[in-house]
């Protein structure tokens, strides 16, 4: 039974993604192959560290914090 429950979890969230990279990696998982990214290209869509900082101070700092 629990193979069963798993696979059912596992199917809502394969139903829930609109993230059209994550279903690529599914199908990729699903024929065997693998998805080959280029680091180079992924490290230039990435973060600074100041802007991740900036960013965790933002979402930090409208947060509703009671008094």
């Amino acid at each position: 039974m629990h193979i069963v429950s798993r696979k059912s979890e596992l199917i809502q969230w394969i139903n829930s993604l609109s993230d059209e990279s994550v279903l690529d990696q599914v199908f990729a998982i699903k024929s065997g192959k693998t998805l080959v990214r280029d680091f180079d290209k992924e490290w230039d869509k990435s973060l600074t560290i100041n802007e991740a900082r900036e960013k965790s101070h933002d979402y930090i700092k409208s947060l509703p914090w009671k008094k």
